[in-house]
């Protein structure tokens, strides 16, 4: 576990919930970011190497280190509200998967776009409000380098670890996923 002086990292509020597994022969379930980091949970839920926009599957990666603040603090937040009736809240630089394949900011997503649920469902969004948020705000890194292995899942939707922020950052809005979804289709 990582605790840093300010979560650089784009961020989920402690109540959002992530699929992870505690222990490698446990399933995998959503849990709280903040309740996988106070007990360590060792593997997230991520997409394969090979996966397409219209997977269902996801595979088990190891954590790196899960990250958050050391003092709370006040956070912008964009709280998206689904047309299934879903909520994600997220700091505005939080990379989600667009319904292209790519990876955009949560500040660059427009009433009326679609998020992309696990298995490819679309899922337009309704409204977009901004609040302050004062507490600690959570992400996590996983080990690996891959782009895909680094999609995880929150509340149901395909987004991007703290890898995306990072060392990954040169990704974003590139397509990562359009390729593989193209090709098979075919």
């Amino acid at each position: 576990v990582y605790v840093g002086a300010v979560c650089v990292s784009s961020c989920a509020t402690p109540d959002q919930e992530i699929l992870a597994q505690a222990e490698a022969n446990l399933r995998m379930r959503y849990v709280p970011f903040v309740d996988a980091l106070l007990q360590n949970y060792g593997f997230v839920s991520t997409l394969h190497d090979n996966s397409t926009m219209s997977s269902k599957t996801v595979t088990k990666t190891r954590v790196d280190q899960w990250v958050t603040e050391l003092i709370d603090t006040e956070h912008d937040i964009i709280e998206f509200r689904m047309k299934s009736g879903r909520v994600l809240k997220l700091t505005p630089n939080h990379p989600l998967v667009t319904d292209r394949g790519s990876l955009k900011l949560a500040s660059e997503f427009k009433v009326g776009e679609n998020l992309v649920m696990l298995g490819g469902v679309l899922d337009p969004i309704v409204s977009m409000k901004e609040m302050k948020y004062f507490g600690k705000v959570y992400n996590v890194f996983v080990k690996s380098d891959s782009l895909l292995r680094n999609i995880v899942v929150t509340n149901g939707y395909l987004n991007g670890s703290a890898f995306y922020q990072n060392e990954g950052a040169e990704h974003l809005n590139r397509s990562i996923l359009r390729g593989r979804l193209i090709k098979g289709v075919f």
